[in-house]
């Protein structure tokens, strides 16, 4: 089994100032980081597959649709 912790428990948009989470939490323990997608276009997605080879974490992401983007909406 694998643990992760989300990055929303740190700062509500992953921007590259928050890399440093990638080492925090391996040595925390941690196997990987999920990532909230609120604003893909200020991702710093270079610096995250860097990191990533530079720790062996893993990365994963989440998004949230508001109402007129939801795909299972009554209407």
């Amino acid at each position: 089994m694998k643990y992760a912790a989300h990055s929303l428990m740190w700062a509500p948009e992953f921007l590259e100032k928050d890399i440093h989470l990638f080492d925090d939490l391996k040595k925390m323990g941690f196997d990987g980081i999920e990532i909230h997608l609120n604003h893909p276009s200020t991702l710093p997605k270079s610096k995250i597959k860097e990191k990533m080879r530079q720790t062996g974490m893993r990365c994963t992401f989440t998004a949230t649709l508001d109402r007129d983007n939801n795909l299972i909406s009554p209407d």
